[in-house]
């Protein structure tokens, strides 16, 4: 998926774009609008979070959409600082940050593919396999396997009708549709205590947007271009081309007001973290108890 820069934006930039405001929106839920840790279904905080769902597909999908599976030091960089900020910040070490899960994937994609779409005896193995294993993978990676369900979905729309085993079956696309909103969906049910309104929205907006990206087609758009002016135009490139150095710094400048200024989860202190997410919400739930 390398390509010249263009002056236009264009269909990635938009979806990208669209990523990037939905994560935002996630992350200030999870750092400053925080549900109750004693009560938390259904919380109407809860809406943060379940907007922001809507990044995590178009993440993982372009992985696998992608032709390119760079792994070049930017990425790990990234994923390091994070780690340090959580080490030093007082936060969890498991999950490993997203950035970890995006560099796994890319390190096993391809070959996952190979077994995968060789025949429907494979894929289902697969995908059981990546459905009873999200929850323990959840834990030591944000996102574990479904981070993978979803890239092989992204792969099946870049690859369809290929010479290779179930790629040229014209059933596989709609089959990798239902089985990437499916482990999504309950992956989130699983980790978001989520009222049935916010679950259906993820379900229902978790659909529209794999349907359109299983129909992704990447092209420039010099009317809209035009229409919107530099300015906008700038900001929405921004978004689509930047997508790393923004994550990374809004993670951090997050985190820093989040912990320095006492908002959200009081989950913070120098250096004292715990391993995993969950013992860290334990200790802070166990805190707030009467």
């Amino acid at each position: 998926m390398s390509r010249v820069a263009t002056p236009n934006i264009t269909t990635l930039d938009l979806f990208k774009a669209f990523a990037v405001i939905t994560m935002i929106i996630d992350h200030l839920g999870f750092f400053f609008f925080t549900e109750s840790l004693i009560d938390p279904f259904g919380d109407p905080n809860l809406w943060f979070r379940t907007i922001g769902r809507l990044c995590v597909p178009i993440w993982f999908f372009l992985i696998g959409y992608a032709n390119s599976r760079d792994l070049s030091p930017p990425i790990w960089i990234g994923a390091t600082i994070l780690l340090a900020l959580h080490f030093i910040s007082g936060m969890y070490i498991f999950p490993l940050n997203v950035l970890f899960t995006m560099i796994a994937i890319r390190l096993v994609l391809d070959r996952v593919a190979v077994v995968a779409f060789k025949n429907w005896e494979q894929l289902a193995m697969v995908l059981f396999g990546s459905t009873i294993l999200f929850f323990h993978t959840g834990l030591l990676t944000e996102y574990g396997t479904v981070g993978l369900v979803l890239a092989l979905t992204g792969f099946v729309a870049r690859h369809k009708g290929k010479d290779y085993g179930l790629l040229k079956n014209k059933m596989l696309p709609g089959v990798m549709f239902w089985a990437a909103v499916g482990i999504f969906g309950l992956s989130q049910w699983v980790f978001f205590l989520m009222d049935k309104t916010q679950l259906t929205f993820v379900l229902v907006c978790t659909a529209i947007l794999i349907q359109l990206l299983m129909n992704l087609k990447i092209r420039d758009y010099p009317y809209i271009t035009q229409s919107v002016g530099p300015n906008v135009t700038w900001f929405v490139q921004l978004l689509g081309r930047r997508t790393l150095e923004i994550y990374v710094i809004h993670i951090v400048i997050f985190t820093l007001i989040g912990w320095l200024g006492e908002f959200g989860y009081p989950i913070y202190g120098w250096f004292d973290w715990e391993w995993t997410a969950p013992e860290t919400f334990a200790k802070a739930k166990a805190g707030l108890m009467p």
